[in-house]
């Protein structure tokens, strides 16, 4: 979290004339194998509640093409989902260990608005003749790739695993002008990872809990699909620079 704190402090204060945006987003996650070894541990107490939810706050810079409604923006986020089970080999109720996972995100998203792909739209939208579903409904397109941080503790225990994993993925969403500064835009995503990997993860609450367990190791590689659920704010500082606002 320390380091996209950083980004956004870095953002605000050297792009004052900048076109950015932050978001924030509610994350519905399904991690298929992982999940499967989460209930071969715990029962159906684990079932569609290992590392299912999650929330996500993003920072952007945004450019677009000069002729058509396709903009772009380079997107770095933070993300995070954590999940607590009673560890099944200590005979105690509230012996809970606790899987988290914290993801650092890099991705290009590309809207394309096509009720309006060839409009002299130069956003904000609002100020052009046209209804908000016309200049402001988007198809987006994103690709990119998010560095994986996933850890069990419990008690003195931990254990962390760091990976790189690639993502690709569609949404929709509506920019709502509120002025020529402010862009208001609630959207949603569906985003596909690819082979992700979490070494020796059907061994951590034994390991934590001091059993001895078999050297072999498992990547235990799953596919992710995630939905997001979110609200982006746009700023046009360049728009208040018009009225000599620095």
């Amino acid at each position: 979290m320390r380091q996209f704190l950083i980004l956004v402090l870095f953002a605000l204060a050297f792009q004052v004339q900048a076109q950015i945006g932050i978001s924030a987003s509610y994350l519905n996650q399904d991690v298929p194998e992982w999940e499967s070894i989460a209930i071969e541990q715990y029962g159906n107490e684990a079932e569609n509640k290992f590392l299912n939810f999650g929330l996500e706050a993003g920072l952007d810079y945004w450019f677009r093409f000069k002729n058509f409604r396709v903009e772009f923006f380079p997107t770095v986020s933070y993300a995070v989902f954590n999940s607590k089970f009673v560890n099944p080999h200590i005979d105690l109720s509230t012996a809970e260990g606790k899987y988290t996972s914290n993801n650092f995100g890099l991705h290009l998203k590309t809207n394309v608005y096509p009720l309006d792909f060839e409009g002299d739209c130069d956003c904000p939208t609002w100020k052009k003749d046209g209804n908000v579903i016309k200049k402001g409904w988007f198809i987006q397109l994103i690709g990119g790739a998010r560095s994986m941080n996933n850890s069990y503790e419990f008690s003195t225990f931990s254990e962390t695993q760091k990976s790189i994993v690639y993502e690709a993925g569609i949404g929709t969403g509506l920019d709502i002008g509120i002025s020529e500064f402010l862009t208001i835009t609630p959207y949603l995503n569906y985003i596909l990872t690819f082979n992700a990997e979490w070494e020796s993860l059907e061994k951590l609450a034994s390991d934590a809990a001091g059993f001895a367990t078999t050297d072999d190791l498992n990547l235990n590689p799953t596919d992710m699909n995630r939905l997001a659920f979110g609200i982006r704010l746009g700023f046009r500082f360049d728009e208040l620079n018009k009225y000599g606002f620095r």
